[in-house]
């Protein structure tokens, strides 16, 4: 076993997508799947690289990118991993290293952490929620309507924020959340309101948030538990976007320092803003702000993700023409040698599309051409939760797709 080799164009494979999917925390091998030969029978998709792993590695692919969600892996604000989702987690990444291949833990959340977006995102810190009260609200507790995408929150996430009441009895009044309860969400205050609020009375919440200290705090938990594995990469945040650079970087130097605070040498991939893409990769600051970052280990290197569409979105299988591809791709290459680093693309979207395969091939062949910066890539996507006809689903079958790509395997 030993770190990957960052000299020459080293790590190449695909996303293995399923974890990220499906509802917060939902139910594993129904709402979502970690993508383990122990549940190959729900995953018939991945036969051509998981049914036979030791295959598919002496064929020369040898790098997973498995994204994740966050709220499964770390309900508590503060607290430890969950038992149950860090054994699936465990038993993925063990198999696959065991083989001798590269696991790239993909915290699948962009620039979220607890279902907010980090430091405030494109601003200032601004309010949390809105919402009215619910019946139940008394002098001494608020019931909290926040809904759905607020619901699913850390039971601890709503704790020290201040909640003011903006209409009906007690309007203007404020008191801080002492308590919180995603599931009742229901959170007591810290002094009684002079009026009882009703189920008609509106809210504000702010002052909350997710901070670089809860992005640092989950990878100084994930960092403990595979820091003795050379072979777990560390990627910190997919496709950061709804946030300003100099709200990013600060957030990803925390988790770097934490990271390497617990001992481990592993590499640390870290994206960029705008969903981390090559062709923007200097746009809005992002290559500016990505340079104050430090490594005490000396072991990091930067992410890009690349589609072939007219928007760069990944939403269609029709790919521009080849030179423009090479051109967006180049502002990334560009930016890595300029500056002395190192990159890796984490995923481009190799459609079954004519255009998709001619584009796929010369995006292939100009890593290959520039491995003095690149380190390695992988495509997006096999997974077992994928319909049919995703134009970007890579399965079992000898599909045109993956023809291609073997080409520079």
């Amino acid at each position: 076993m030993a770190l990957p080799d960052l000299t020459t164009l080293s790590l190449r494979g695909f996303n293995l997508a399923g974890a990220e999917f499906g509802t917060v925390p939902g139910t594993h091998l129904s709402d979502y799947f970690w993508p383990d030969e122990e549940y190959r029978p729900y995953i018939a998709s991945f036969r051509h690289i998981y049914r036979s792993p030791q295959r598919a590695i002496e064929q020369g692919y040898n790098c997973f990118r498995i994204p994740f969600k966050g709220l499964r892996i770390l309900r508590s604000r503060t607290g430890e991993l969950d038992t149950a989702e860090l054994a699936l987690m465990t038993t993925t990444v063990n198999r696959l290293t065991a083989l001798g291949a590269y696991v790239l833990l993909d915290l699948h959340d962009f620039a979220q952490v607890g279902g907010m977006v980090l430091n405030g995102g494109n601003g200032a810190f601004s309010s949390d929620a809105t919402g009215t009260c619910q019946a139940g609200s008394t002098a001494t507790t608020i019931v909290l309507g926040f809904g759905s995408s607020q619901s699913a929150k850390l039971d601890d996430w709503h704790n020290g924020e201040t909640v003011t009441l903006d209409t009906g009895p007690g309007a203007g009044e404020s008191a801080t959340i002492l308590d919180y309860d995603s599931d009742t969400q229901t959170g007591t205050v810290d002094s009684a309101w002079t009026v009882t609020p009703t189920d008609a009375t509106t809210y504000t919440v702010t002052g909350g948030g997710a901070t670089s200290a809860d992005l640092a705090h989950i990878w100084t938990k994930l960092a403990e538990q595979f820091k003795a594995n050379d072979h777990v990469i560390f990627d910190i945040m997919n496709e950061p976007n709804s946030i300003i650079a100099t709200n990013w970087y600060p957030a990803a130097q925390a988790a770097i320092t934490a990271i390497r605070a617990t001992g481990t040498t592993n590499l640390i991939m870290v994206e960029g803003i705008g969903f981390s893409g090559a062709h923007s990769w200097e746009d809005n600051d992002n290559g500016i702000q990505a340079l104050t970052l430090t490594d005490s280990g000396d072991n990091m290197i930067f992410q890009a993700h690349q589609y072939f569409d007219s928007d760069n979105s990944g939403t269609s299988e029709t790919s521009v023409d080849v030179a423009v591809v090479i051109n967006r791709i180049e502002v990334f290459t560009d930016w890595l040698r300029r500056n002395s680093k190192k990159g890796f693309i984490g995923e481009f979207g190799p459609s079954k599309a004519t255009t998709g395969r001619t584009s796929t091939r010369a995006f292939l062949a100009h890593m290959e051409a520039n491995q003095d910066v690149y380190v390695g890539w992988t495509a997006w996507a096999m997974g077992p939760a994928w319909a049919d006809n995703y134009i970007f689903r890579l399965d079992d079958t000898r599909d045109p797709m993956l023809t291609v790509i073997e080409e520079f395997v």
